[in-house]
């Protein structure tokens, strides 16, 4: 799949724990970020007929 950039802000707290997580588990920043933007667009996927 073809990936692109994007840019966003999040609070200062966010990024330290995304940080932290990435250093302790070797998983890189961006898997966690698509990870959770997968996550949320299930969570609010609208219902097929």
């Amino acid at each position: 799949m073809k990936k692109i950039r994007f840019t966003t802000y999040i609070p200062e707290e966010l990024k330290k724990q995304l940080e932290l997580l990435s250093k302790k588990t070797r998983v890189p920043q961006a898997q966690y970020v698509e990870e959770a933007i997968r996550d949320l667009l299930i969570k609010y996927e609208e219902p097929r007929e």
